[in-house]
């Protein structure tokens, strides 16, 4: 399987020297703005220019962890904010001017002091990818073996309680399938999940498989720790889904996500950070085409700042909306600090990296769970027929728009049970 690619905290590290390199200009532009509006004249227009300046540096000097910068740029936004609400006369009065030109101060002094970043950022995903299956049934555990590896994943198969030993699991895997009656055989004084829970210390995620379906069976895998619970016969498309969801793991299709963010720089680095955990991440700054991008990469979650300079980030969750086969498109959005009423997550700038994330995942992990048990045959792992005509009605619109070639083929397979045999 993928893993985390090595030069990913170098990327992150790069990202953010370059950002600090590129203040002095941010600040300056602020600057320069602030200068019109004394030496010129105090216009609405420059107020709102200036105003956006200081919102976008907010933002980012938040995600880019520069916490003083971040706070008094947000202060001067929220002052800014005063004289744009008094839109008859947005000239503010010598107590305000005063204000401004402090903390115009602070924020010039920030760009001498951010230092370049020598420290990784953030910890990264380092795990083996070692699935074992521990079931008394060979032929049940083999099976799946061999259907995990149709995935590529690396499955072990323990199909004796006495082989539970350090020397047989001697690394933390990435995940234990675990059948119920194997997980309550003794191992000496002990059951086999005491062992494993307790002894051998494992601390990745355990997955219960089981022929029973009733309340007491499914409390007692909750109290062996158990992540999931799934019952004979397996689904193999959802069981993968689901590990994938609990690992993070790189074992099916990357996730798609859009960033819609006004500040290219502030954008890319999201988008490094969701590419740094698996994600395809693909960036968008101006809102008039973000259908249009929504049309060509097809995400599965779209993060966008409601705070944009022309348009009502609101209004354009509405327009998406507005497309059926976006309906139920997930959306996060990033607001300033009031809570917007929108049908979505929402995140509160400056948003930190880990919250950012946990945030994606969550809400990408869900959705596509939800999605492979309504959209894909149990038995075959293929879109039924519904998904299919969606998908192509969607990439007929984008073949049109682009005005490119669309090929389809319908394959009749005769003797299809004779090939799901052997498939298994």
């Amino acid at each position: 399987m993928d893993t985390v690619p090595a030069d990913f905290t170098q990327k992150l590290k790069e990202a953010r020297n370059k950002y600090i390199v590129g203040l002095p200009l941010r600040i300056a532009d602020i600057v320069s703005a602030w200068d019109k509006l004394n030496n010129i004249q105090w216009r609405l227009e420059i107020l709102l220019v200036m105003k956006n300046l200081v919102h976008n540096l907010a933002s980012s000097a938040g995600a880019f962890q520069l916490p003083k910068l971040c706070i008094n740029a947000k202060q001067l936004e929220n002052t800014l904010d005063e004289l744009i609400s008094n839109v008859k006369n947005v000239k503010p009065n010598q107590e305000q001017k005063n204000n401004i030109i402090k903390l115009l101060e602070l924020i010039k002094e920030q760009e001498t002091i951010s230092n370049i970043d020598t420290e990784n950022p953030i910890k990264l995903i380092d795990q083996s990818n070692i699935i074992y299956i521990l079931d008394s049934d060979k032929d049940f555990s083999l099976g799946l073996s061999k259907q995990l590896q149709y995935f590529g994943c690396n499955a072990r198969v323990v199909n004796e309680a006495a082989s539970i030993t350090k020397n047989q699991i001697n690394t933390d895997p990435l995940a234990i399938l675990i059948d119920f009656d194997f997980a309550e055989q003794l191992l000496g004084s002990h059951t086999v999940i005491y062992t494993i829970v307790n002894e051998l210390k494992l601390t990745c995620p355990i997955i219960v498989l089981s022929s029973h379906d009733d309340f007491d069976s499914r409390m007692s895998a909750v109290k062996f720790s158990s992540c999931a619970y799934f019952t004979k016969p397996i689904d193999i498309n959802l069981l993968i889904e689901r590990i994938h969801v609990l690992t993070n793991a790189n074992i099916v299709e990357p996730y798609r996500v859009l960033v819609l963010e006004d500040d290219l720089e502030l954008a890319n680095y999201h988008a490094l950070l969701l590419e740094g955990v698996g994600i395809r991440a693909y960036v968008e700054t101006n809102p008039s085409m973000l259908l249009n991008r929504i049309l060509q990469v097809n995400p599965e979650l779209v993060i966008m700042d409601l705070y944009l300079p022309i348009y009502n980030g609101v209004e354009l969750v509405k327009l998406i909306r507005q497309h059926q086969s976006f309906l139920t498109l997930p959306i996060i959005a990033i607001v300033n600090n009031a809570v917007i009423e929108i049908p979505n997550d929402c995140l509160i700038k400056p948003v930190e990296e880990k919250q950012l994330l946990s945030t994606a995942l969550n809400m990408l992990q869900y959705t596509r769970y939800m999605n492979a048990s309504i959209t894909k045959d149990s038995l075959t792992g293929l879109y039924v027929h519904k998904k299919i005509v969606e998908y192509l009605d969607i990439q007929l619109k984008i073949c049109k728009r682009y005005k490119r070639m669309l090929s389809c083929a319908i394959i009749d397979i005769d003797n299809f049970r004779t090939v799901l045999l052997v498939l298994a």
